[in-house]
């Protein structure tokens, strides 16, 4: 028997069928609940570059969720995702279930903080207030626990207040920390270099006891902020050894400069080199691809990732469908498109502005309203708005459901101007129904203004709209 022959040290898998397939025979043969197989099945879904983070939670939800190594697994997958809030969730499980935390718990949702964090420079659907409270609490919980000490959760402390702008507060923890390794010293000149107190950053890096290729990073990316690419290559060409990041920070550096061809050459020589090119260094290489019109060079980076075996998602596949969209090929930017299991909403804007600037209007409006349905993963920002641009110039006039589209997403985004502006537009094109008027009335109320949702109320009164009546399927 299968079941009887299995040894869980050889059990490993290279693909998501595979995974799928021992995944059915353990649940034919009556061990689906076993604790080890189903460790080894949501490590591989949830954190390999192959793997599909969807199925490993799938699969999490159907344990008892108190185990507190498969809970560790599932922030630190989330904590690498577009979807780093979720690490919060189970988390916030964990505390309230009084699951064991261990250093492994607190280093990977410190490394989610960093990600929503991140992720908040691109996206409104992140509430940068709460993150900070959020920081603040772990930072209580790591002090009562004793692992503070740890110089990984630390550091990580010293990282998330330079993101949330308390330099002073980092200052402090750094002060305060008994032991600091080179990498202390480097986020604190880091994080006074991004405030451009390049006083403090040279004298803490004169202080700095050892230096490494981090350091020399960092002024690096200095000069490559300031433009400055002729002082960023003098250091880069002086450094004995360098790294992933010093290559990928000249390449960015070009690009920021629109030195496109520089870029592609560096991109070459670090091939040559044998080094690992990075999801982000790609990234960069595609936004340069679809500066240019390179189509033939990104095409080439698609086949290399579908070689390897990647599981094209996150902000490398929303740069392979900018890169497709921005040189014409619309048709591969939907294939990738389709490939994401979950949608973040970087996702859809560069397919709906790749739709858009091609002319597609009536399709990007559609992919537009689909995005609207699909809120539990994407919340419509500033760029999806353009939706609202497409309606004014495009070649044919708009229908009452495009407007009425708008007008809903208005309330998930608190557009009030645009929600009058698609009320109004409404009300020129067809008699409102009593829909038209809640739409608009929850846009008020969610804003707070409870005079504008009394009028709304009112005047659906005076009018006399028609109500729905309601049904039963029962």
């Amino acid at each position: 028997m299968w079941a009887r022959g299995i040894r869980m040290h050889k059990l490993q898998f290279s693909s998501m069928k595979e995974v799928e397939q021992i995944q059915a025979s353990i649940i034919k043969a009556g061990l689906y609940p076993h604790s080890p197989i189903i460790s080894k099945l949501i490590a591989f879904a949830s954190l390999s570059p192959s793997g599909c983070l969807a199925h490993a939670q799938s699969i999490f939800h159907d344990t008892t969720m108190d185990n507190t190594f498969l809970c560790n697994v599932m922030i630190r997958a989330y904590s690498r995702s577009v979807f780093p809030i979720k690490a919060f969730d189970i988390y916030n499980h964990m505390q309230y279930m009084n699951i064991e935390s261990d250093h492994f718990t607190y280093s990977f949702v410190l490394r989610a903080c960093a990600r929503v964090l991140w992720c908040m420079r691109r996206d409104v659907k992140y509430g940068g207030l709460a993150v900070h409270y959020k920081i603040a609490e772990i930072h209580c919980r790591v002090l009562k626990l004793g692992f503070d000490s740890d110089q990984y959760i630390g550091n990580s402390f010293l990282h998330l207040y330079n993101q949330c702008g308390l330099l002073d507060v980092a200052r402090r923890v750094f002060d305060e920390m008994p032991d600091r390794n080179v990498t202390s010293w480097n986020i604190m000149i880091s994080a006074y270099d991004q405030v451009n107190d390049f006083e403090t950053a040279d004298y803490l890096l004169d202080l700095m006891p050892r230096k490494n290729v981090v350091s020399w990073n960092t002024l690096i990316r200095r000069y490559v902020r300031l433009g400055d690419m002729e002082a960023a290559t003098a250091v880069f060409q002086e450094m004995g050894v360098k790294d992933s990041v010093s290559w990928n920070s000249m390449i960015a550096g070009y690009i920021h400069v629109r030195d496109y061809s520089r870029a592609h050459e560096l991109h070459r020589q670090m091939q040559v080199a044998g080094l690992d090119i990075t999801d982000v260094t790609l990234t960069s290489i595609l936004g340069a691809c679809a500066e240019t019109g390179a189509l033939q060079i990104g095409r080439e980076i698609h086949e290399f990732l579908k070689q390897r075996g990647f599981n094209i998602e996150g902000y490398l596949g929303i740069a392979l469908i900018d890169m497709y969209a921005k040189c014409g090929s619309l048709s591969c930017a939907w294939e990738v498109f389709n490939e994401f299991k979950m949608k973040p909403v970087g996702c859809w804007n560069a397919m709906i502005v790749g739709l858009a600037v091609h002319g597609n209007s009536k399709e990007a409006l559609e992919l537009f309203a689909s995005m609207e349905k699909r809120i539990d993963q994407a919340r419509p920002n500033r760029i999806t708005f353009i939706a609202h641009q497409i309606i004014k110039t495009m070649p044919f006039d708009a229908n009452s459901v495009l407007w009425r589209t708008l007008l809903g997403a208005c309330k998930i985004y608190g557009n009030m101007e645009l929600a009058e502006e698609s009320f109004k537009r409404l009300t020129e094109l067809e008699p409102l129904t009593d829909g038209d008027f809640i739409l608009l009335s929850n846009v008020y109320a969610e804003a707070e203004r409870w005079n504008g949702v009394e009028a709304v109320r009112n005047e659906m009164i005076d009018v006399k709209v028609p109500k729905k009546p309601g049904f039963s399927q029962i």
